[in-house]
């Protein structure tokens, strides 16, 4: 079962998701690119609890978490 991503604010307090950034190579501010991926899945009708909601973190991640 996949975890809901967190529907406001940055990712700092939750290990979980700071884990797949991470693992991504992701060096961005925690608050911009959870602002930025629920941005991705708003304009893409993609639910935050959906269940590859995971995956599609860690992909947004690593392509565009390189600042």
């Amino acid at each position: 079962m996949a975890v809901a991503f967190p529907a406001t604010g940055g990712i700092s307090y939750s290990p979980h998701w700071l884990a797949l950034k991470r693992a991504a190579g992701c060096n961005k501010d925690n608050e911009l690119i959870a602002s930025d991926f629920r941005h991705l899945c708003r304009d893409r009708g993609i639910a935050l609890a959906a269940r590859n909601i995971e995956k599609l973190f860690s992909d947004f991640c690593t392509k565009v978490g390189q600042v």
